[in-house]
């Protein structure tokens, strides 16, 4: 389960456009150097649900080597269909009560917006040909 984050929501009552790699919420438009890891050479914007009230988020994953050199790479978890965000970040359910999803893992849908860099160090360069659908949850 994530942290609320409670201090950073009561500053507004809009709802966050994002959520970081620690379910921090984020009020600014979604840009590869706004994820939590600053030395990131990949980092995606994936679209998940929680398992609880099916509500939909926006969240970012970031990779880096140098920290994690036995992990396979964001790049090599989505072309396996294997890349997960794991417990969704905290909200609400549709009666406004703490939803018992945030206790579950997420269900991934959507690689939304893909970034790496090409050389180290250098721009971000989007990556749409990993921008791919991972799961469509069946209609009800």
């Amino acid at each position: 389960m994530r942290a609320a984050y409670e201090d950073i929501r009561a500053l507004t009552d809009r709802k966050p456009l994002w959520y970081d790699e620690n379910g921090c919420p984020r009020y600014a438009p979604f840009r590869p150097e706004l994820c939590a890891d600053i030395y990131a050479e990949q980092t995606c914007l994936l679209e998940i649900g929680c398992q609880g009230c099916e509500q939909r988020f926006l969240v970012a994953m970031s990779y880096t080597r140098w920290f994690a050199p036995r992990t396979m790479s964001l790049a090599e978890a989505v072309d396996q269909r294997i890349i997960h965000y794991g417990d969704p970040p905290r909200h609400r359910d549709e009666w406004g009560d703490g939803c018992v999803g945030e206790t579950m893992n997420c269900g991934d849908y959507r690689v939304v917006e893909f970034w790496g860099h090409t050389e180290v160090w250098s721009g971000w360069v989007r990556m749409p040909q990993y921008e791919v659908t991972l799961y469509e949850p069946e209609e009800q």
